[in-house]
This record gives structure tokens, C-alpha cells and sequence, in this order.
């Protein structure tokens, strides 16, 4: 899925923006060389990417190197009015005049040409009469004749189809191949990425059985998750074998931690059977939990065995035509044509490239499972000697946890031709790990750096500076809250408060969004209370904006505590029979008295249940708030919070008692400690990326299969939400439905049936009208909200300032090219230059940057 993991870090993320051909051979420019200044771009990032693996990289940190040196088949570029005389004047400058305000072009770029062939592929790959008439299935790519990698060796049609092969690899399990087997649905990707794992393991209510008791009185083949329940990941057994992920509960094999063992630690020794004995059957301590339908019903299954194993590569729907052309077969029909034959919008957002690597740098970095794994790894792209590109830039340089350098590369088929003509005038790129703001901003105002992201205490004298630019952005930000009951109330910290929905909710009612971004992120974001900010488009072509629509402003109300009657909006307060529009520019998120009541119910039902909820009175209760690293803005905000829970607190029995402690021990780590509970509060954890679906992103929030999704542990398989369908003519119109929410969301994908849900409608892109998709959207987003496990706080909308060095193209944000990035971006200083400038400036440039624009 084209979403992205990230923390949310104030720093400037130059966009990198290729441009189309559709030549075949490099030729000659018919551009004239404007002779154009040129230099090097210094810029600071707060975190050094842990890799640029197109297979493996873990955020948005990653790609800040990865996306220099890829390239794409199909991209976006400026529209270009020809009345104004078009892209380029007549001594080869790019005509900043013409631009078109939000207009934009898709293109050809590293592909010559893309072909529906669905009518045409043979009948190995199963397509109906029904779905060849309709096409949009299956899609032949071909490619430059000039494609390189960076040494000079060609790449071709059957190293895209390799790398493929490689991403799918069921002895890795990359992290990234979702988007191909659940995104783009590859057929047959999905199988053969799982191939290897021998059985499944549904919960015991999906196979038909009303009870845990009525499984066992059956002779079912019951399972037991110990890596959820017991912790029980990188477990061996007295002989050093791995304790497996699901063990059946009648084995008496007995599981240690290897320090264990060792006795060079404490031991935690169990085996299956003692587990189910005395905690989780029928009668057992924690059998309500497990029980079918219970909150942590996902730790048991019934073993289902993997029938569908021998997948041989050559049935997965990918495959060489000749030397440069391949063709990919999908199980869902995408539009990546308009009826005139150009390519649509989505060709480049669905399509934009496949993923790649160079094929004997790739085999020379693979890595045999480690002890205790049965998985492969890589080390590719992790290092400047397993790195190799195949975009316009390459790295030169690269110091761990310090610095990196990009420089042209020469060997890229872009460079020379008319349509990159009199471009990329930034000839190298260089990075310095920078974590402090303040620091960031030194080496900046002292012309050292040529970017920095404002932030609270430079406001104030540089919001209005006219070197400051603000980009919005699709990235949605908040508080992640982790709450499993089941770990939270097995740890030493005494924080199963956050299992309670009630104490989430009130957590988020107490935060006043307002202060907060012009405490925390002023001039850097906007408040937001949905999911998705408004970049998010569900009618790309007519600008369609999904926040504008009547259902989300419904939904978002109704998740804050309105109700409707007879078109009039109330929340039980100050505010009553508002209009729609009236309500909705009126919500904030924040009633700290609504809250006190909130926290205290959530009090009462831990007092109440202290044992489930591993609660000690005598005992402070800790959330530990974790970071990627530890500086001062971090640490501040910590505190801001620990002041948040502390007035939430105040007059209630919980008053004093809640302390947050900072941790920032895991590192680039930061995603896997908040996921096992090690640290229970991320803050400015969110998503960015995919404006054009939010029908996709959702699934981060209310699908537990979405490997980016931070609360996995919420069965969504089990929350049932009732909707009553708008009329019309297309599966289940006017009807009432009740499923689960990943039942919904699986149907508005055009999922359910791949995923063998219970229900199966499609309402897919063009299988339902908008405002259908629009109503169900909007309803999953309005659960997601109120469950409170992410308590979104702000959008994207970031400002920064760029150094005199530069200029960029345009300065009127487009969607697609944001301000044109470093492809367009001009250079009106020389290195030299820029020496020289600054030094006459006694190497202080405030004053000038305090300059108003």
C-alpha cells in the first residue's frame, strides 16, 4: 500500500519530481544549454536513514535517500499552458509563467509504452469473458532501451521481473511486498509470498464453534499465539530450537528465554499445555478474554492447514515478453488509460515503478536466518558499498549515524533529453545528521545549510520571513495509545488504565489542539481531528476533497459526541441546533469537563477489575513515552503532556498518581518498541502518503492484517457496525448490513472475496458510486476515532525557509510537483559563490532571513 510510517519529525524533505519522456533512445537535446548556475544542496536530517531498500525500508526517514535514486515508468509533471509559449522560453529556461495553477500532466518516463492486454494474455492467468470485455486487468509495460545502473550495466525487462521475484520471496518475508500482493494484487502473489508458512490459524468463533468449550468437547486442534499471550518470541526449547508463533495447547514442550536457560537470567519457562490448563481454558483464570468473542479471541485458533503451498513462481502474474517489455497480471481492474489512449492519473500513482535492484549486488547481500529465525535478510542499500541506483542522483558518500552525500548520476537516461533539459542544477546533495532544532538552525543562519524546518522558538521572528515557504501535506498526526490489556497488564509499569476505552477518550478530550500546535508545532501544522487531513481526494479528477464532504463532517461530529436531529446538530452543551456546516466549523476536540467524567468511569471500572487490569493502588501508574531520539523538543513535549494528564487528573482519585517517562532507548526501533508495549504513548505518530485513496488508508487503523498498523491487537473481526446503504443499483443498495469493520472495509477494497470474508460485496472503485463509498468510509473512520487507540491532533502543514542559494520554480503549491523540488529547483549562487556571500556576511545571515517577504 502507498501509505508511509513515520514520526513525525520537523525537517525538510526535499521532493524529488522526474519528469516524463516517451522517447525510446537517449537523442540528442534540441533544448539550448542556458547555461545555468549550478551547486551543492546542504541540508540536515534529525535521523539517519537505517536503509533505502525499496524491499525493506521501515518510514518515511528511509526514503530520503531512496527516493534519489529510483526512478518510475509513468509520473506527474507541471502543466505547461502553450498559449504563454509552453515549457520553455526561447533560450532553453523553463517558463515559470506558463505553469498552469494546479494543473499537472501524466507522462512517460523510464516506459516507452503501457498496453491493456487483458483480452489478449493466455487463459493460464483465469480471466472471465466478463472481465476481458472490461479490461484494466492485466497491463504490458515496456521500457527505455537506455535504462543503467550507475557503473554503466543495462537494465532490462528481466530485472524488474527478478527484483519481483525477490520481493516476494517467502524466505524473507519483506516487509514491503503488501503493496504488490495487497494493493496492486498481483495474482498469485499472496500465495507465493506465504508459501512457506504451513497452516493458518483462524479463531475458533470462525470456524463455526459458539464456544471455546463446544472446540474442545469437539476434538478440535486447537492453537495457543505465544508471541501475543506469553511474550514468547525468540523463546527456545532445552536444545535451542525457537518456540514457534502457535503451539498447539495440549504440547508439553517447555520454552525459555536463551538468559534463562543460561541462568544468566530470570527464568519465564512454560510449555502450551501448562498455559491452557491454568489460564486460558474454560475454566481458566483468563478464559473470558479468550472466549469466542471476547477482546483477545485472535490467541486461539484452530489450525487450518496451508493447502495452498507448491506455488510455483511461474503462476504468480508477472512474466518477461522480451528483452524489454513485461507484462503484470492482476486480480483487480485498474483504469491506467484514459478512453483517448493517454495515460490517466493513476498510472503514476498505482504504477509508477516496480520495485528494483541490481541482481549480483542484491545475491552477494543476502544473509542466512540468524540464530532462532527461520528468515533471510538483506543488507542492500544499507552501506555506500551494497548501494546502487539507477535514478538521477547516486550516493558518494555515507558515514552511519553521521552524514551522507548524493551526486549526479551520470549514467541516468534522463540527463541530455529535451524534456529534462536545463534541470537538476543541483549537482550534489549533502546530508549531516543534525538531531537538535537549535543546532539545525545555528549551522543554518550561519550559511552552512541551505534548509531548516521552523519550529516554537524561531516563529516568531521568521513566520513571515520571505525566504519562509509553507508546503500542506497528506501527513496526519496525533497520539498513538497502546492498549492491550493483556501486556499492559503484565508489565512492571501499572498502566492497564490504558486498556479502558473510556480513559483514551478522555486522554484525547483533554487536549486542546489549538494550544497545542502553537505550543508544540507553530507554523508547521494545522489542527486536525480525522484520520485524514485535506489532502485527501476521493474525486481526483473533479478535486474532489474527502474532509469537504457531507459524511465525513457527519462522522467526524457524531465521533466527538454530537448528535443529529431533523438536520440540527447538538453536543449536549454550549453548542444546539447548529447547522451542519455551523457544527463542524465549531468542533475542536477538546471538553476537559466531559473528560473528568470520562477518566472518572474509567476509574471506577479499574478499581473494579484491578486483577484483569493488573492494577496496584499503592502504586504510581507509568506511561512511558517513547521517541527516536533524545533532545529537548522531545523531552518537551513529554513534559507537555505529563502536564495534560496531570490537570486531567487533578480532583479525582487519580490526581498525582500518573507520571509519563521519557525513553528513547529504542532508537530507529521506535515502531517495533510501541508495537509490543514497551512504550505505550508515541506521540506525533502518524501516516502520509496515498491522497488520492483514503478508501486504502483507513485499513492502517481498522485493519489488523495492515502491517502498518500501530493497534493490531484490536480484533476489528469482531466489532460489528450496522449501516444502512444509500439506494441505487449496485450490490446491496437500500439495504441494512451488519458485519464486521473489517468486513466493510474489505468490501469497499474490492477485497472480501480474496480474503474470504463472510460477506462479499464489492464496492470497489467503480462498483459503487462515490457517495456510497463515501457513507461506509466515513462510518469506519468515525469507529477508529472513538476507540481513541490514535487520538489524531494536527495535519501536515509544514513551513520552512530555503537560503538565497536558491529559488525554486514556483511558488503556488500543485498537489502533484509541490513547488517543483530539487528537478526544478534554481541555483542562484555557485558554491563559491555562496562562500563568498556569506563570508561578507560575517557568517551570519539572521538579518537577512528576517527579511519580510
Amino acid at each position: 500500500m502507498k501509505k508511509k510510517l513515520i514520526a513525525l519529525l520537523v525537517a525538510v524533505v526535499l521532493v524529488l519530481s522526474v519528469a516524463s519522456v516517451a522517447a525510446c533512445n537517449k537523442e540528442k537535446n534540441k533544448i539550448p544549454d542556458a547555461n545555468l548556475k549550478k551547486g551543492t544542496y546542504h541540508t540536515t536530517t534529525a535521523v539517519m536513514p537505517s536503509n533505502w531498500n525499496e524491499f525493506t525500508y521501515a518510514d518515511n526517514n528511509d526514503t530520503q535517500i531512496m527516493n534519489y535514486i529510483v526512478s518510475s515508468f509513468f509520473e506527474y509533471d507541471y502543466l505547461f499552458d502553450a498559449a504563454k509559449g509552453g515549457k520553455y522560453n526561447k533560450d532553453g529556461t523553463i517558463n515559470a509563467a506558463a505553469i498552469v495553477s494546479g494543473g499537472y500532466t501524466t507522462n512517460y518516463s523510464a516506459a516507452t509504452k503501457l498496453e491493456d492486454v487483458t483480452s489478449s494474455v493466455d487463459a493460464k492467468w483465469g480471466y472471465t469473458a466478463e472481465q476481458k470485455a472490461e479490461g484494466g486487468y492485466a497491463w504490458k509495460i515496456t521500457l527505455r532501451k537506455d535504462l543503467k545502473w550507475d557503473d554503466g550495466t543495462e537494465i532490462h525487462a528481466g530485472d524488474f521481473v527478478y527484483s519481483m521475484k525477490e520481493m516476494l520471496n517467502p524466505d524473507f518475508l519483506n516487509m514491503r511486498a503488501n503493496t504488490y500482493y495487497d494493493t496492486l494484487r498481483i495474482k498469485r502473489s499472496k500465495a507465493y509470498f506465504y508459501k512457506n508458512q504451513e497452516a493458518t490459524y483462524p479463531t475458533i468463533g470462525s470456524q463455526g464453534f459458539a464456544s471455546n468449550a463446544a472446540a474442545v468437547e469437539a476434538g478440535a486442534d486447537i492453537y495457543m499465539d505465544v508471541y501475543e499471550f506469553y511474550g514468547a518470541n525468540g523463546y527456545v526449547d532445552k536444545d535451542g530450537n525457537l518456540a514457534p508463533q502457535w503451539i498447539s495447547i495440549s504440547d508439553e514442550t517447555v520454552y525459555d528465554s536463551v538468559d534463562g536457560w543460561a541462568g544468566t537470567g530470570e527464568s519465564d519457562a512454560f510449555s502450551a499445555k501448562v498455559l491452557w490448563d491454568a489460564l486460558l481454558c474454560p475454566t481458566g483464570q483468563y478464559a473470558g478474554y479468550v472466549e469466542v468473542g471476547g477482546q483477545y479471541e485472535s490467541w486461539l485458533g484452530i489450525k487450518v492447514v496451508n493447502t495452498d503451498r507448491n506455488v510455483a513462481w511461474e503462476e504468480v502474474g508477472m512474466y518477461q515478453v522480451d528483452k524489454d517489455s513485461f507484462v503484470v497480471c492482476l486480480d483487480k481492474s485498474y483504469q491506467f488509460l484514459k478512453d483517448d489512449g493517454s495515460l490517466s492519473y493513476l498510472a503514476a500513482y498505482y504504477m509508477s515503478s516496480l520495485p528494483l535492484v541490481k541482481q549480483d549486488l542484491y545475491e552477494s547481500c543476502k544473509q542466512a536466518p540468524a540464530t532462532g529465525s527461520t528468515l533471510w535478510t538483506s543488507n542492500y542499500n544499507t552501506t555506500l558499498a551494497t548501494s546502487a541506483s539507477w535514478g538521477p542522483y547516486k550516493l558518494a558518500e555515507f558515514q552511519s549515524g553521521k552524514s551522507y552525500k548524493l551526486v549526479k548520476n551520470d549514467n541516468w537516461y534522463g540527463y541530455g533529453m529535451d524534456m529534462y533539459a536545463n534541470q537538476y542544477n543541483i549537482t550534489a546533495i549533502a546530508c549531516e545528521c543534525v538531531p537538535e532544532s537549535n543546532t539545525q538552525w545555528l549551522k543554518f543562519l550561519a550559511g552552512e545549510t541551505d534548509d531548516v524546518g521552523l519550529d516554537s522558538e524561531h516563529i516568531a521572528d521568521y513566520m513571515h520571513s520571505k525566504y519562509t515557504t509553507y508546503v500542506p501535506g497528506t501527513g496526519t498526526f496525533g497520539m498513538q495509545l497502546y492498549g492491550n490489556k493483556a501486556v499492559l497488564a503484565a508489565s512492571e509499569n501499572n498502566n492497564g488504565i490504558l486498556a479502558i476505552d473510556e480513559f483514551r477518550q478522555a486522554f484525547s478530550l483533554s487536549l486542546n489542539r489549538s494550544d497545542l500546535v502553537e505550543k508544540i508545532w507553530p507554523g508547521t501544522a494545522v489542527v486536525c481531528l480525522g484520520l485524514m487531513n485535506s489532502q485527501y481526494y476521493y474525486d481526483v479528477e473533479n478535486g474532489g476533497v474527502y474532509r469537504a464532504t457531507k459524511q465525513a463532517k457527519e462522522g467526524l461530529l457524531r465521533a466527538y459526541g454530537f448528535t443529529e436531529a431533523d438536520g440540527k446538530w447538538s453536543n449536549g452543551a454550549e453548542i444546539t441546533n447548529a447547522s451542519l456546516d455551523d457544527a463542524y466549523d465549531a468542533l475542536t476536540g477538546y471538553n476537559p469537563t466531559q473528560a473528568k467524567e470520562l477518566v472518572k468511569k474509567a476509574y471506577d471500572i479499574l478499581v473494579a477489575n484491578a486483577k484483569d487490569y493488573g492494577y496496584d493502588a499503592t502504586k504510581d501508574i507509568t506511561f512511558v513515552y517513547g521517541s527516536s531520539s533524545d533532545n529537548a523538543k522531545q523531552r518537551e513535549r513529554a513534559k507537555y503532556l505529563q502536564g495534560v494528564l496531570d490537570e486531567l487528573c487533578k480532583d479525582t482519585a487519580l490526581e498525582g498518581k500518573i507520571k509519563v517517562v521519557f525513553d528513547a532507548s529504542a532508537g530507529s526501533k521506535w515502531a517495533e518498541a510501541f508495537r509490543s508495549g514497551k512504550t505505550q504513548i508515541g506521540f506525533g505518530y502518524g501516516f502520509s502518503g496515498n491522497p488520492f485513496n483514503p478508501f486504502d488508508i483507513v485499513g492502517s487503523f481498522v485493519d489488523p492484517e495492515d502491517s502498518l498498523n500501530y493497534h493490531t491487537y484490536w480484533d476489528t473481526q469482531k466489532v460489528q457496525m450496522t449501516l444502512t446503504l444509500p439506494a441505487g443499483s449496485y450490490e446491496g443498495a437500500g439495504q441494512t448490513i451488519t458485519m464486521s469493520l473489517v468486513n466493510w472495509f474489505d468490501c469497499l477494497n474490492g477485497l472480501a472475496e480474496t480474503n474470504n470474508r463472510t460477506y462479499k460485496y464489492n464496492w470497489d472503485a467503480g462498483k459503487a458510486p462515490a457517495d456510497v463509498r463515501l457513507v461506509i468510509l466515513a462510518a469506519l473512520e468515525e469507529q477508529a476515532i472513538k476507540k481513541a487507540y490514535s487520538v489524531m491532533l494536527i495535519g501536515e502543514y509544514s513551513g520552512s525557509l530555503l537560503s538565497p542559494k536558491f529559488t525554486n520554480i514556483s511558488y503556488d503549491y500543485n498537489t502533484f510537483m509541490g513547488f517543483g523540488g530539487i528537478r526544478y529547483m534554481l541555483v542562484n549562487y555557485t558554491d563559491t559563490e555562496w562562500a563568498d556571500f556569506v563570508k561578507a556576511n560575517n557568517n551570519d545571515l539572521t538579518s537577512e532571513y528576517k527579511k519580510a517577504a
